[in-house]
């Protein structure tokens, strides 16, 4: 195969020339192209004029919830599963491709367990989105219990829930076939990817030792 056993997450020194033998093979029949996914989601914060807010009635708040002029008038921990599924995601492509520019060269033997696992993890990402709509309302009120110093700005500061909503997305296009133009190209693109590999390989050393 393309990539053989090898994953971003396991490089070391010692596989270095196995992957680039690896890398010998017609990459048209070996591998496929893919963006990474276009994942987004809120960030629960506002910006707010100064740390210190005066509010209407003339009291003023100080709070660990506003920090270098952002307001979480969201719970940031409603968020924290999103932003862990997003590195998930991307972490297959680290762990089972290779960066080309800002695409990855994904092996045909690989794309079937890629496909598979990001579909599990948009099911979760929608999942969780469900869950968050029925219970927003009620996290904000608990929220402000929670923290009663914002809990006027919070209502000054937060979001309707079909904008905050709005703001999530989850996609990824369709794995493109490998087939260059010219065929000098495939071998200048195996040339690019070889030497990505070798940088991950690099940094992967740099770090163990």
């Amino acid at each position: 195969s393309l990539f053989g056993d090898i994953t971003m997450s396991n490089i070391n020194l010692d596989t270095k020339q196995n992957t680039q033998n690896a890398l010998g093979t017609s990459l048209k029949d070996e591998c496929c192209l893919m963006s990474l996914p276009e994942i987004s989601c809120p960030t629960g914060k506002k910006t707010v004029k100064k740390k210190e807010v005066i509010l209407l009635d003339d009291s003023s708040v100080c709070s660990d919830k506003i920090s270098g002029g952002q307001l979480d008038w969201y719970p940031q921990d409603k968020l924290t599963e999103f932003q862990t599924l997003r590195k998930q995601a991307y972490g297959l492509f680290d762990e089972n491709a290779i960066q080309v520019d800002k695409m990855y060269l994904v092996s045909l033997t690989s794309l079937a367990t890629i496909l598979s696992k990001l579909d599990d993890i948009r099911e979760k990402w929608e999942q969780l989105i469900l869950e968050r709509k029925a219970s927003f309302a009620a996290d904000i009120d608990a929220y402000k219990l929670e923290n009663p110093a914002i809990a006027k700005l919070v209502d000054l500061y937060q979001l309707v829930d079909s904008d905050f909503f709005s703001v999530f997305q989850f996609r990824y296009n369709p794995p493109l076939a490998f087939q260059p133009l010219f065929p000098e190209q495939e071998e200048e693109l195996a040339e690019l990817a070889r030497e990505s590999l070798l940088k991950e390989i690099a940094n992967e050393a740099s770090r163990q030792y």
